[in-house]
């Protein structure tokens, strides 16, 4: 099994010291992934629409995010996060509870990402 180790500080819309405490974070990738970054869209955690047919709107005006990166499972990226940081988990899980469902995936970037053998 391959997993991802975060090694600097993600993009995005969360807090600084929230996206600060990623580092060394290690995150299972899920089976159905490639286990190879791929160039993936995404909207905003905290300012991009929940549904898919507005996220997919954005994308054909070309108002998404764009990244060759890898996608993990929400839910373990949390479970995960929470041995390092509770508080960190915790703002997640209150700042963006739509995401905390079975499915979703965040994104990281292959550039701040290193690929590692279980």
């Amino acid at each position: 099994m391959q997993q991802i180790r975060i090694k600097s500080i993600p993009p995005g819309e969360a807090p600084e010291a929230i996206r600060a405490d990623w580092i060394d974070v290690v995150i299972p990738l899920p089976e159905d992934e490639k286990h190879n970054p791929r160039e993936l869209y995404g909207v905003g955690v905290l300012s991009g629409p929940r549904k898919y047919i507005p996220q997919l709107w954005m994308r054909l005006r070309g108002k998404c995010l764009k990244w060759n990166a890898f996608s993990v499972d929400v839910l373990t990226a949390i479970q995960e996060l929470e041995k390092r940081s509770p508080s960190s988990a915790q703002w997640w899980r209150t700042n963006t509870p739509d995401l905390m469902k079975e499915g979703k995936r965040f994104m990281f970037p292959e550039d701040i990402c290193t690929l590692e053998e279980k």
